[in-house]
This record gives structure tokens, sequence and C-alpha cells, in this order.
């Protein structure tokens, strides 16, 4: 069974170590993890398969709009449906508390994420060259 929780401190070490595995180049810390967990100004999801963690998403939260910071799932949780379950859990939230606009920006070579994004509903709206140094970010947004 597939569910969604509200991230605590007690997930700050899976939190770090999933995005050290799956985020490339992540410069993200420890410290920074608890600040995003304690801070308002941020949304941060668990997904769980039973009682195992398999993922998260972190919302950063501005006025009426969010921009998805980071969304990662467990290699072996891929293809299961879960990534997209995790996020329009995120977004139907988002949407309850009269958020409008949710942004994003991905590299231009995870296709993968960028079909989860497009499925889901976000359109690309700016192309920024080399911006991950070698690699092209294609920024998305979607209307709440």
């Amino acid at each position: 069974m597939i569910s969604v929780r509200a991230a605590t401190k007690d997930d700050q070490d899976f939190i770090f170590g999933l995005s050290h595995t799956r985020i490339l180049a992540t410069t993200t810390t420890k410290e920074e993890i608890l600040t995003y967990l304690e801070d308002k100004n941020f949304l941060v999801l668990i997904l769980l398969e039973g009682i195992e963690k398999t993922g998260y998403l972190c919302f950063r939260l501005e006025g009426q709009e969010a921009e998805i910071d980071e969304l990662a799932i467990l290699d072996q949780s891929e293809g299961k449906g879960e990534a997209t379950y995790l996020l329009n859990y995120g977004l139907s939230l988002l949407k309850k508390e009269n958020y409008q606009t949710v942004f994003l920006e991905v590299r231009e070579n995870n296709k993968k994420a960028i079909s989860l994004y497009e499925r889901t509903g976000f359109k690309q709206y700016r192309r920024r060259e080399n911006y991950y140094l070698t690699v092209s970010a294609l920024c998305y947004k979607k209307e709440l």
C-alpha cells in the first residue's frame, strides 16, 4: 500500500541519503535538510510503501507559488507509479492551500522526470542553456 505523510526530523538521514544517491551533483547538506523540515516555507513529503520509505518530495513555498526543489524515489520503486502518486498528492495539498502555480527545473537529459512532469500537466515555458554546467535546464510550470 502506497501512502504519503509529512516529513519529520526523523527522516533527515533518509532524505540526505536518497538525495545524494538519486539527485545528480546535489550539494544539499544534512543541515539544509533539517532547515527545510523546520521551515514553514517548505513542504516536505515522504512516500511510503507499507512502512518502508521509498521517496520524498520537497516544495519551496512563496506567496501563492511553489517550486519543486527535489523529488526522488528509490531505484526499486521506479516504474510502479509511485513518483506520480507522490507528485499528485503534493499538488493536491498545494491546491487545497490555495497555491496558484508550481514551478520546477529539470535537466534536459532526465527523460524519466520530464515524462513524469508532462504527464502530470506541467508545461515547459523556458530553457536555460548549460544551466547545469554542460546540460541545459528545462523550466516547467503548472497552474493549479
